[in-house]
């Protein structure tokens, strides 16, 4: 008996709409736009959605001095099985006016990593070194946009 078998290799850009893996989280939104507005503290949200039986367990990664322009809170924690869980991107409050480059627009991305773990673990667990890959491990890696101002 012959078998036929096709192999579809997907574009990192279609990996990073959402997680390729159907045993972890999916994430909505990829991008998210804050208009430029003076002295104004803004927030949104993207959600994590567990489709799984099992507990994920996720982190944010972003560079350091991120931290000066916008914050992720929770930046880590526990989707339990068949849940959803919203973490809130805050832009802090743009201080100048649009005049420099960097104001009329800027962008940044942040990580979502994520992976599968027992259920007695807690928040207070979650560390890096739960997302280092290794054999048997699969950790998930996807990459969201902030954007400030206009495109």
């Amino acid at each position: 008996m012959e078998y036929n078998v096709a192999i579809i290799l997907f574009p990192l850009l279609l990996v990073q709409t959402n997680s390729c893996l159907d045993d972890m989280l999916g994430i909505e939104l990829l991008e998210i736009h804050f208009p430029f507005e003076l002295n104004r503290q803004q927030s949104r949200s993207i959600q994590l959605t567990n489709d799984t039986d099992h507990y994920i367990a996720f982190m944010t990664i972003s560079a350091e001095w991120s931290s000066f322009i916008y914050s992720l809170q929770p930046d880590k924690g526990i989707v339990p099985a068949r849940s959803m869980y919203s973490v809130t991107i805050t832009l802090q409050a743009q201080e100048e006016e649009p005049g420099s480059a960097m104001y009329t627009h800027w962008d940044d991305d942040f990580t979502v990593l994520s992976t599968r773990v027992d259920g007695d673990v807690t928040v207070g667990d979650i560390s890096e070194d739960m997302f280092n890959e290794e054999e048997g491990k699969v950790v998930d890696k996807v990459s969201v946009t902030v954007i400030l101002g206009t495109q």
